[in-house]
């Protein structure tokens, strides 16, 4: 997850301000994390991660993007 995280934030660089919780890959993963691995076992399962990115302004806002494409 953090090498998408970190891509991402690399093709966007500083065209947008982020949060300070989030201004780095690391932050951004680890609060993904935190949001999504709801049984602690440090992994995200795909419910998780649909529950999770329900839950994620950002991550709906991305998947949104490809919302008609697949």
């Amino acid at each position: 997850m953090l090498q998408i995280v970190d891509a991402i934030y690399r093709m966007v660089g500083s065209m947008v301000q982020l949060p300070e919780d989030e201004d780095t890959p690391e932050k951004r993963v680890d609060k993904i994390f935190h949001l999504m691995d709801t049984n602690n076992d440090g992994k995200i399962d795909l419910a998780e991660f649909k529950a999770g990115s329900h839950r994620d302004p950002l991550i709906m806002q991305a998947l949104n993007l490809y919302d008609g494409l697949v």
